[in-house]
């Protein structure tokens, strides 16, 4: 294995050509305000933007496009669904990351697991995250043991820390 930046190459050892391109993204990070009320977990909104966002505002779909993107060499998802575009206004971010699935698969990428952090004061995440782990991985057309999620409090410091926002990050793998 050879490892450049973010790009590693599997060699033939015989001929030193690479088989196969392994592409992992940097941590991605999202961040959202929060109104004070909770969303349906179950549905992956990690957090619960409310008014302040403009899509439905999950952070942790947000994270997770912005990885895959980014490991795809795709931007980010401010360009592919930008903030002042009013047609997309409260766009379901699980309809964003199903979109992101399509746009990397046409590129014949193949999405080979996704890590993400959740950063939250409440509600606690713990019993949420395997049906998470399941609904992710069925837009991302992945083993759900491909989805790792983990959930963390910021210690009551800072606006993650009295309730006020969530923080995700994300890395994904990708290959093809």
């Amino acid at each position: 294995y050879g490892l450049v930046g973010s790009e590693m190459c599997i060699r033939d050892s015989a001929h030193g050509l690479a088989k196969d391109a392994v592409r992992a993204t940097p941590a991605e990070r999202d961040a959202e305000r929060h109104a004070g009320r909770h969303r349906d977990r179950h549905q992956v909104a990690a957090q619960h933007a409310g008014e302040h966002g403009h899509s439905d505002g999950d952070a942790l779909c947000h994270a997770i496009a912005d990885a895959i993107l980014g490991a795809a060499g795709l931007g980010d998802i401010g360009h592919h669904f930008p903030d002042d575009d009013e047609t997309i206004r409260g766009i379901p971010s699980l309809t964003i990351l199903a979109e992101v699935y399509e746009g990397v698969r046409r590129r014949l990428w193949k999405i080979i697991n996704i890590d993400a952090t959740i950063i939250i004061e409440k509600p606690k995440m713990a019993p949420h995250i395997p049906k998470m782990c399941e609904k992710i991985s069925s837009i991302l057309k992945i083993p759900a043991d491909s989805v790792n999620i983990k959930a963390k409090t910021a210690e009551r410091m800072g606006e993650v820390g009295v309730g006020k926002a969530v923080e995700v990050h994300c890395v994904a793998l990708l290959s093809r």
